[in-house]
């Protein structure tokens, strides 16, 4: 059964354009895929927004009155999407739940492949989609049960998921982390032409963020404080904030908060009843404000829960729940005087609007406050006098951010953080990095040339420490390192070179190792520590690396003709083992049982079989890679005259004087030969195929 690949792109900087993607992306496999019950396909738009700093449980962290997105809040640790029938309530196939946690989260992109069942999702226009980001393990569960269909299966059951205030604030953790902040939307598949559905879902941050932008004293208009005044800030806390929230979406997009709400808690830590840490600073050490310290000078950021309480105030009971920031403090007069009188003030401060103060979801309240005065008694009293208080509250939401999300069938990648999951041998690389199972017109329309083809998806345990874990891909392309009887040679065309190295070093062994059996042979699969061996003797000995022609054109020459992908390792000459690897990859599995081992002049070799090869392996490039003629060079069996690319260089070498070569050979012998000298002379064509890790 075919396998529908999932491929979520997290493009924060703009939407891309979803035309090029889709055409490259659904490949011939879609061909003939009509309506909602065969394989279907689901492009998300998700447009997203997020807000701005906190501080953890125990740590403080001045807060920032921007609304530009911060980097952790960029960070998509997890979906969960569920689609749901237009003409009832059913759940289309299975709740996706994509865990990203183990990814890595750049600023600008994030590119992640998820695979699911085909059939798993039938799709068809107006259908209703759900898309929750950085749920909570416990929240995770619940939506999605164990195997997708026995978690939230109807769309009343998902949306009426309740978030805890642990949960949406710190993830269960107990400590705030703005990567982790839960982000709900909604919105209705559009489309439906061979199977491809799309949706363009607004995606908002499920929590509000308050801030306390400024904080400043003024007691010099009041003759009565007689400039002995002060206010010395000894917490900062919300009070009021609700113990949940649900995944209720109105028409607008905006929240419902949750349907009921029994219990609200606050940030203050004299109080233990309700008390969250994470709703308040701890125990402020300040310098007393007074008529010639004016400004407190740091500003705090917390997160918050939606709340409705504030609406409106003609239910006296439900306003008295309002969400407030409350500025707590030690209020004196007559300081420094024998009538110096000292206690604890709090001033509560209301958000939202002068007639509305609730607490939206993915609003940033931005508080400014001046003391004039004195301070109510009470954590939530009234200040005795109105003009002790004054109070600007900015409100800013976020929607000046993308995410874009890219479900479909082929597996391909986009974006600088490319990865390559489910990539497999004969996957085509393009000019950028991006890869598809075979080539396309598309794909090469929207991310250059095909340049290489995949021969393994393991690397050696060498690479894998450097980083390249994915595998190895070949260059479709030769470069010739020799054109015979002194012709103008592309690579050196000052002085021609048929040689692996100058003859000052044809003696010389540089690479790390030598390989002179058919299992280490085999096993050698370190061309790029080769390659890097040979660099590090021309640091080290004041030579050339253009003197280690071939080496020189893998690495340095192939550069001219094409780079290779910013997530390579970059071209370079392979092993032995690697040049082994792509030609048993690719030719057609025919031999079985047939290679022979010469010891004695270090041959591996195929008989009768030079030319089957050279057709068996462009047959696969052109046929089973689906790769057009102008982007790859064929294999040949050898003439024994100009321009049969007959001999292959490796990086491998068997001794000082000789290296590892692959032969498509005059008596239709298949050889890997370790008897040509790295100054080989004759009328042998060679060639560099170059490589890389990725």
């Amino acid at each position: 059964m075919k396998r529908i690949f999932r491929n979520m792109q997290y493009l924060l900087a703009g939407l891309l354009t979803t035309a090029a993607m889709n055409s490259c992306s659904f490949d011939e496999q879609v061909s003939g895929v009509k309506g909602k019950n065969s394989e279907t396909i689901l492009s998300l738009n998700i447009h997203s927004s997020s807000i701005g700093k906190t501080r953890t449980a125990t740590d403080l962290t001045a807060g920032g009155t921007s609304t530009a997105l911060t980097d952790p809040e960029k960070e998509i640790q997890n979906l969960v999407i569920g689609v749901f029938d237009d003409a009832g309530d059913a759940l289309r196939g299975a709740v996706k739940n994509i865990d990203t946690s183990g990814e890595a989260q750049p600023v600008t992109t994030n590119t992640y492949n998820e695979n699911f069942a085909a059939g798993a999702a039938t799709y068809d226009a107006g259908d209703s989609i759900f898309v929750a980001i950085n749920m909570p393990s416990s929240v995770q569960n619940s939506l999605y049960g164990t195997t997708g269909t026995d978690g939230k299966n109807t769309r009343p059951a998902f949306v009426s998921q309740e978030v805890t205030i642990d949960e949406a604030l710190t993830a269960g953790t107990g400590t705030v982390s703005p990567d982790q902040l839960p982000k709900f939307g909604k919105s209705v598949l559009a489309g439906g032409t061979d199977g491809v559905y799309t949706a363009n879902v607004d995606v908002a941050h499920l929590v509000a963020k308050v801030t306390l932008a400024s904080l400043t004293v003024d007691f010099d208009d009041d003759a009565a404080h007689d400039g002995y005044t002060s206010f010395t800030p000894t917490q900062i806390f919300l009070i009021n904030v609700p113990e949940k929230l649900d995944l209720q979406v109105n028409a607008d997009n905006t929240y419902q908060y949750a349907p009921s709400i029994a219990t609200y808690y606050q940030g203050e830590v004299s109080n233990a009843t309700n008390q969250k840490d994470y709703l308040g600073t701890t125990e402020l050490t300040a310098t007393a404000l007074t008529t010639t310290n004016t400004d407190f000078g740091t500003t705090y950021t917390f997160y918050t829960m939606p709340n409705k309480a504030g609406r409106d105030n003609t239910d006296a009971a439900e306003y008295a729940n309002r969400t407030r920031l409350v500025i707590k403090g030690t209020y004196s007069e007559n300081a420094g005087q024998a009538a110096a009188q000292s206690h604890t003030a709090y001033y509560a401060i209301n958000l939202g609007t002068t007639t509305d103060h609730s607490v939206e979801a993915n609003y940033h309240y931005i508080v400014t406050a001046v003391i004039k005065g004195d301070g109510a008694t009470t954590v939530d009293g009234a200040i005795p006098d109105i003009e002790n208080l004054t109070t600007t509250v900015s409100v800013a939401d976020w929607t000046d951010k993308y995410t874009n999300v890219t479900i479909n069938n082929s597996g391909y990648n986009y974006g600088s953080g490319i990865r390559y999951d489910g990539i497999t041998v004969g996957s085509i690389i393009y000019a950028d990095g991006h890869w598809s199972p075979t080539y396309t017109d598309e794909c090469a329309e929207a991310y250059g040339d095909p340049i290489a083809i995949v021969f393994s998806t393991t690397t050696s345990s060498t690479d894998q420490a450097a980083g390249w874990v994915n595998g190895y891909a070949m260059s479709l392309k030769n470069l010739d390192c020799y054109t015979y009887n002194g012709g103008t040679d592309a690579i050196h065309p000052a002085n021609l070179k048929k040689n692996w190295c100058a003859p000052a070093y044809v003696n010389t062994q540089v690479t790390s190792s030598l390989v002179t059996s058919l299992a280490n042979l085999k096993a050698d699969m370190d061309g790029l520590t080769h390659c890097k061996d040979v660099v590090n003797y021309c640091e080290t000995n004041s030579a050339n690396i253009a003197d280690f022609y071939a080496v020189d054109a893998a690495m340095n020459v192939m550069k001219q003709q094409q780079m290779a992908p910013s997530v390579s390792s970059g071209w370079y000459l392979p092993s032995i083992g690697q040049i082994y690897t792509w030609l048993r990859s690719f030719d057609g599995s025919r031999y079985t049982g047939s290679e022979n081992w010469t010891a004695s002049t270090n041959q591996w070799s195929i008989q009768n079989y030079a030319s089957l090869t050279a057709n068996e392996l462009n047959t696969y490039m052109s046929t089973t890679a689906n790769i057009p003629s102008q982007y790859f060079d064929t294999f040949k069996q050898t003439s024994g005259s100009q321009g049969d690319a007959e001999c292959f260089y490796s990086s491998t070498e068997y001794s000082a004087g000789m290296i590892q070569n692959m032969l498509f050979w005059t008596n239709n012998s298949m050889f890997i030969d370790g008897t040509i000298t790295k100054s080989q002379s004759g009328n042998y064509y060679y060639a560099v195929r170059p490589v890389f890790a990725f």
